[in-house]
């Protein structure tokens, strides 16, 4: 939305970044569980998915209407640079909670033997 700029994909990237890692290293969720029997997933329910995904789109329509009201801060780059770390800090919670069910996840892969060479 902002044009081919480096320095905003820079803090989308690091928004991204730093999010993920702090949302999965918490590990998985607490009373998520991997049910071999029938092969689901159990995770329990929340809140937080739908307070994100309005979040977002608060996010993105703020932007949108700051930016068609004045046209000019797409060359500011405070904003911009603000709102690509924070689009990119947002995808970075999503991708850390879905990092989060990794642990149950590798539950799912059959179990190798170890490689007897050294």
């Amino acid at each position: 939305g902002f044009g081919p700029r480096p320095d905003a994909l820079l803090c989308w990237a690091a928004g991204l970044v730093l999010a993920a890692y702090e949302a999965q290293r918490r590990g998985p969720p607490t009373g998520a569980a991997y049910d071999p029997a029938s092969g689901l997933l159990h995770l329990p329910g929340s809140w937080t998915p739908l307070l994100l995904v309005l979040f977002g789109f608060g996010l993105k329509y703020g932007a949108g209407v700051a930016l068609a009201l004045h046209p000019q801060l797409r060359q500011d780059s405070g904003f911009v640079l603000a709102a690509s770390s924070a689009y990119g800090a947002l995808s970075g919670v999503f991708l850390g909670r879905a990092l989060r069910l990794r642990p149950l996840l590798l539950q799912l892969l059959p179990q190798r033997a170890p490689d007897p060479r050294p």
